[in-house]
């Protein structure tokens, strides 16, 4: 009879098949482990992601303003020529021959008083306009607006240019030229490129309308100074 080596394989079987499924389940929960870290890692890199998407939508602000938003104003502006000429000299005809010479003082300040950084823009563009139509565009180069102090800026428009005057524009005109006083309207373009911004290579820009009411004059023909006139971003 041979019972007790039958009872010593099944033993061994035994023991071998609760090694195997031992081995499987450590498998098993390995296999489980590295999916879990798999999805751990996708899901630390989707918020690490969302942040920096968040950030660069939004900046993080030091000391505002963070985009370069400085404010503009007009302290004085006035024209030394504004000619307005025409062969049949008339201002019912269609189109006249304007020339002019506008000078506009500009200061560009920084409207937080806490700031302790500076405002750098890589450009400013500055374009006048009278009665709609483009007298001319300037550059006024690269401009660094100071923490605390205001920065003075120089936009100079001179030339000769053909202008179209319809009929509904001759009394505006001939008004302006009665009182000496002149509406020009000033825009400007500028590029912010602030070294602590995160999308600074995305270079924003910004356009900001001046509304002036120009006198022919440095104190005007008919005695009138210029207003200190605030502008505003578009």
């Amino acid at each position: 009879m041979n019972y007790p080596k039958e009872k010593a394989r099944g033993d061994n079987w035994g023991s071998r098949r609760d090694q195997i499924d031992l081995r499987k389940k450590e498998k098993e929960e390995d296999a489980g482990a590295w999916i879990a870290c798999y999805f751990f890692i996708i899901f630390c890199v989707a918020i690490i992601c969302m942040i920096l998407f968040f950030l660069w939508l939004f900046p993080v602000k030091l000391n505002e303003p963070h985009y370069g938003r400085a404010k503009f104003d007009v302290k004085n502006a006035w024209l030394t020529q504004f000619n307005i000429m025409s062969d049949h000299n008339s201002y019912n005809n269609l189109t006249h021959i304007l020339q002019y010479q506008v000078i506009i003082n500009i200061t560009a300040t920084n409207p937080y008083e806490e700031a302790r950084y500076g405002i750098f823009y890589e450009d400013i563009e500055a374009h006048a306009y009278y009665n709609n139509q483009l007298l001319g565009t300037t550059s006024l180069g690269p401009v660094f607006v100071e923490a605390s102090n205001p920065t003075a800026l120089t936009a100079i428009f001179t030339g000769t240019k053909l202008i179209v005057i319809g009929a509904n524009e001759v009394s505006e005109i001939k008004n302006d030229i009665s009182t000496g006083i002149y509406g020009i309207q000033v825009k400007l373009i500028v590029i912010s490129n602030n070294e602590w911004e995160l999308h600074r290579y995305t270079l924003p820009k910004y356009q900001i309308t001046c509304n002036l009411k120009v006198p022919l004059g440095l104190e005007g023909s008919k005695g009138t100074n210029f207003n200190f006139t605030e502008c505003y971003y578009n």
